[in-house]
């Protein structure tokens, strides 16, 4: 018997290739259309068992739509958790449900971008962009991913869900206290806020938690607040929470640490400094309660410049003198600030000392040192109490309640104020060593600038020509009784009442050499003008002349803050009648000295009362 060639042996199996291609085609196709035609059932089927499981503890879980596949297991859509005849306490756009073909752990839950709403008993928490996947283990669920967006906030965790065997949970309420109170402390808008860490939670009879977590974001705004940079670092948990952050602020930098004893009722509690450009630092410590609101700023004390900071905070710009400026910013001790959000900041106690700042007053900058002084504002109005500050080389002093431009129960005083500083600032040039000093009790409305009470004024060892009537009379004397000695220092005492636009003097009296001037009169804030009387008297003089001479010197005082004018009262034959044979003029010359007098005054004798001119006292 012939034997077969070995390659005809070899072509055996590819003669029966084609059958066994052809036979797994067709149980590939009968697998895969039972597969598909199985689908329904089998995506019934996991339902029916997990909506059973759900059902035991007391839960239902709704949907609109439910599908399965081999691939992505049950896909569930607008999908709500609750419990039977209570609002939902968990919605979402989608949810998967992958089972293991091996069974036992290893069921996937994963959720894909979907926005999502958690809800308690104190209300709703919105989420969106949120991503879940979570995978079942023996210890409970394992967290592999969870992402979620709130307004700049972008929050990714992972970690690790451990059920505890034992305990009834069938009645379990959940509560998203430590999510609300999260969201809360890191409100954040503009540039995005990345936040990342990790978490353990332990579900019993209730549930306990702890996450570490950490945050970094750009040019973010936080709590209204505008940041260049900021960073944070949280320790969390279900009792309590700590978080420590560093602020870059517009004009400085902000390190301090926000803890909380609780996620029901308690307040966050924040300490740490703040510091300026020029690395002068302010520590402080306060609270916040979120329920209601409100802001306490228990302590602030230090010299970081808080008005340039303030400026570029929102709800303190407002408020900031927009030109005023600090060289050396005082010391400030701030203590029991408080503020609610959206009604007036009230501060217990404010005291200052030191710095040296500046203001404008008529177009010229004006510097103050050595603040001094304590105050407190109700919301309404400031009080203040002991304030002083070094200016024109003397010291100002002030109290009293300030509101709305009016500054009431006025106390304010004057101590050796050089007249030179105050006539550089008024645009009058000259050289003088007088002194200026003054008091004043009662009511001042700095925006109408008009006053309610009364006063007193002094100015010592100052030229003639500075002191208000006394060389205007010294002209006169002149004029009509030539050789007369002028006097080359004064001095002036006043007493002084305002009432609303009119400021009355009672009392007036200057002095200088052998020369003397009272008088009284009123000052027409509204009108702008000047009216008085007065009365010249020399010393030294032989008593024969005296006499007439005080008839002669009572003067006239008035006209418009430009034009007032100082001239003898009375009929010019007085003049000649006192002066013949005692100082041997002969009449008429003394006749024309009077017309010449009046010349004299024509050309604009004028009293330096420019510290009644309101356009002086320009406020900014």
């Amino acid at each position: 018997m012939d034997r077969q060639p070995p390659h005809d042996r070899a072509e055996a199996p590819s003669r029966l290739s084609p059958r066994l291609k052809k036979l797994g085609i067709v149980l590939l196709v009968l697998i895969i259309a039972a597969l598909f035609c199985g689908q329904a059932f089998i995506g019934s089927a996991i339902e029916s068992r997990m909506d059973a499981n759900l059902s035991k503890r007391g839960w239902t879980l709704q949907r609109t739509g439910a599908s399965w596949n081999l691939w992505r297991g049950l896909t569930m859509e607008q999908v709500k958790l609750g419990r039977e005849g209570q609002p939902p306490v968990l919605e979402a756009d989608n949810l998967s449900i992958k089972v293991p073909f091996t069974g036992g752990h290893g069921l996937a839950i994963t959720s894909h971008r979907s926005p999502l709403l958690l809800r308690d008993e104190k209300g709703e928490i919105r989420l969106d962009e949120v991503t879940v996947e979570l995978v079942t283990t023996d210890e409970g669920l394992r967290a592999d991913r969870i992402k979620a967006r709130k307004d700049g906030l972008l929050v990714e965790v992972k970690g690790t869900i451990r059920v505890v065997p034992g305990g009834d949970r069938s009645q379990w309420t959940p509560r998203f206290d430590a999510v609300r109170g999260t969201l809360a402390a890191l409100k954040m808008e503009g540039e995005v806020f990345r936040v990342g860490g990790s978490f353990l939670v332990d579900v019993k009879d209730d549930i306990a938690w702890n996450a570490d977590l950490s945050g970094r974001g750009g040019e973010v705004v936080w709590q209204g607040l505008p940041l260049k940079s900021a960073e944070a670092r949280a320790a969390l948990s279900s009792g309590t929470s700590s978080i420590a952050a560093n602020l870059a602020l517009p004009r400085g930098v902000a390190d301090f640490e926000v803890t909380r004893d609780d996620w029901e009722s308690s307040p966050f509690q924040f300490e740490g400094s703040i510091t300026d450009q020029a690395d002068h630092t302010n520590d402080f410590t306060g609270s916040y309660q979120p329920g209601q609101k409100v802001w306490n700023l228990k302590r602030l004390d230090g010299q970081a410049d808080l008005l340039s900071i303030a400026r570029e905070v929102p709800m303190f710009a407002d408020k900031v003198p927009a030109k005023m400026a600090f060289k050396v910013f005082p010391y400030v001790d701030l203590r029991d600030a408080t503020m609610k959000v959206g009604q007036t900041l009230q501060i217990g106690s404010l005291a200052i000392s030191g710095g040296v700042t500046s203001f404008q007053l008529e177009g010229r900058r004006i510097e103050v040192r050595n603040l001094a002084g304590t105050a407190s504002y109700n919301g309404k109005s400031w009080r203040i109490r002991r304030s002083s500050a070094s200016l024109f080389g003397g010291k100002l002093a002030m109290s009293g309640s300030y509101q709305d431009g009016t500054l009431s129960g006025a106390s304010v005083s004057g101590e050796g104020l050089k007249l030179a500083a105050i006539k550089t600032v008024s645009g009058r040039k000259g050289n003088s060593n007088g002194v200026l000093s003054f008091s004043y009790k009662g009511k001042l409305d700095l925006d109408g600038k008009t006053a309610e009470g009364q006063g007193k004024m002094r100015l010592d060892n100052a030229p003639v020509i500075d002191v208000p009537l006394l060389d205007q009379t010294y002209d006169l004397f002149t004029s009509m009784i030539p050789g007369i000695e002028r006097g080359k220092t004064g001095t002036f005492s006043a007493d002084f009442v305002a009432r609303s636009k009119v400021i009355d003097v009672p009392r007036f009296e200057a002095t200088g050499g052998t020369l003397t001037v009272s008088a009284k009169g009123r000052v027409d804030l509204a009108r702008e003008r000047v009216d008085g009387v007065a009365r010249g008297k020399l010393n030294g003089l032989p008593g024969v002349v005296t006499k007439p001479l005080s008839r002669l010197l009572e003067m006239e005082v008035g006209g418009p803050y430009d034009d007032i004018r100082v001239k003898p009262m009375g009929p010019a034959k007085l003049v000649s009648n006192a002066a013949s044979s005692t100082v041997g003029v002969p009449v008429d010359t003394i006749e024309e000295a009077g017309r010449i007098t009046g010349a004299v005054l024509a050309e604009g004798i004028k009293v330096p009362l420019k510290w009644f001119d309101r356009d002086d006292a320009g406020h900014e």
